[in-house]
């Protein structure tokens, strides 16, 4: 997952890079504007090293990125400008005004930027917020629930000595600060403008419970609007990878010690319900018998 992130994060990258200097085309913002891509993941040591490196890794080892950064050598050297800076935790590009680094989970952390690109690694893994029960849920308590980070019933508690985001508000945080290059984009689309790169929220996890956050981002992605913006994707471990199978020792011997465990790590498939007094096998296979 984190290397099919690190791949797509080069990617919007290489667009940004190759598009004329977002500033210059609107009004509405300034060109000396710095646009920001964020890597985060549950620490700041793992948003390095799950995130960080192997995007770091694509932009020193690719045939593109290096042709790209010795034509930035020459004419810096031409004309006498640094037109790049790329340290082992950070890149960034004056050509284009783009600011590259990982952040840790914390919300102050995750304010204030303009940004173009929000990477969350194992979101589904982030804290929930302090409450989360049927009166903060859109639509009740349906298969169909939207949890609602907004509603005033939802204590977003943020503990100013730690200042680490939940789930909800790290999620919060990053997409709102692409709302400005998001709206920008589509206005310069709608002038005619042609493949005009945008702001993108990209989040890989796996799942812990029915209710955490990707899990609830996977059931609005479904719905009517949220699927006029939103890319949901849930694959068990062997269809992701394809060099796993599900006869796998691993995978079966995981199965037959907990399935329910198993279906959650592996299949991609959290239960809704964690440690349940009666289990859903039980009343299945144990309550309801015969024909009936």
């Amino acid at each position: 997952k984190s290397s099919t992130a690190a791949m797509m994060s080069s990617y919007h990258l290489h667009r940004f890079l190759m598009f004329p200097k977002f500033g210059t085309l609107t009004r509405s913002m300034q060109s000396t504007t710095p646009l920001v891509f964020s890597f985060v993941s549950l620490s700041f040591k793992k948003a390095l090293a799950v995130l960080w490196e192997p995007f770091a890794n694509i932009i020193n080892t690719s045939v593109w990125y290096e042709d790209y950064l010795s034509l930035l050598d020459d004419y810096g050297n031409r004309y006498g400008t640094e037109f790049y800076n790329k340290k082992k935790e950070f890149i960034k590009f004056f050509n284009k005004n783009l600011n590259l680094s990982p952040l840790p989970p914390a919300w102050d952390a995750l304010r204030g930027d303009t940004r173009v690109l929000g990477v969350i690694d194992e979101l589904g893994l982030f804290p929930p917020p302090a409450t989360l029960n049927a009166d903060n849920i859109i639509g009740g308590s349906t298969d169909d629930d939207l949890y609602n980070p907004d509603d005033e019933n939802v204590e977003n508690v943020e503990d100013d000595k730690s200042k680490r985001a939940n789930a909800d508000e790290a999620h919060k945080s990053l997409t709102n600060s692409l709302s400005t290059v998001q709206i920008i984009s589509a206005s310069l689309m709608e002038q005619g403008m042609d493949a005009v790169p945008t702001g993108i929220m990209l989040g890989v996890s796996s799942p812990t419970s029915h209710t955490d956050k990707v899990m609830r981002l996977l059931r609005e992605s479904k719905t009517e609007i949220g699927s006029e913006s939103i890319l949901g994707s849930q694959l068990p471990t062997w269809e992701v990878n394809p060099s796993i199978s599900r006869e796998s020792r691993t995978i079966k011997l995981a199965y037959a010690r907990n399935a329910e465990k198993a279906e959650r790590d592996f299949g991609a498939n959290p239960p809704r319900v964690h440690s349940a007094f009666i289990k859903d096998t039980i009343i299945e296979k144990d309550i309801f018998v015969g024909p009936r």
